[in-house]
């Protein structure tokens, strides 16, 4: 477990520099896969957010729910980030304060994700290899398709 309880408020500058290094953290000590997921689904909490600031069922998580247990709470690298985010644990679950912003996170974790290699070059999904990433502060050129940068946006996409 986190030994941070989402209790002290950090500036700015410091907030940011604590949501990457523990998104660093994460990347370094997982696996690929392991890490995606991770991400994908804090992305997929502020995604939530984002869309309906206002209601208060994304903006409190059980922790033993099944799928954020496993792919976020078990993982103490994770934990940090949704503390150094704002979040606070309450009994079972933990809670986001509505004052906290979501466009820096959002934009972290996009940057992130967008580092780890989702696939080996043989197309099979590596469990065992560290993921490799670079600094988030440094210029990245991405090749993606339209699609993905749709998605990127938050725009769905029927791809029935």
């Amino acid at each position: 477990m986190a030994s941070n309880s989402g209790g002290s408020k950090l500036g700015e500058g410091e907030r940011e520099q604590a949501l990457i290094s523990s998104l660093e953290s994460l990347c370094k000590k997982h696996d690929r896969e392991t890490a995606r997921q991770a991400i994908e689904t804090l992305l997929t909490l502020a995604n939530n957010i984002v869309k309906s600031p206002t209601d208060e069922k994304y903006r409190k998580v059980k922790k033993q729910n099944k799928s954020f247990s496993s792919k976020v709470w078990q993982l103490s690298e994770a934990q940090e980030f949704l503390f150094s985010w704002g979040w606070q644990e309450d009994d079972d679950y933990v809670v986001l304060p509505s004052d906290e912003d979501i466009q820096l996170v959002k934009q972290i974790l996009m940057k992130k994700l967008h580092t780890i290699p989702s696939r080996s070059s043989s197309g099979v999904t590596s469990k065992s290899e560290p993921v490799s990433y670079e600094p988030l502060f440094q210029s990245i050129t991405v090749r993606c398709s339209f699609s993905t940068m749709l998605d990127v946006y938050g725009y769905q996409i029927d791809r029935n």
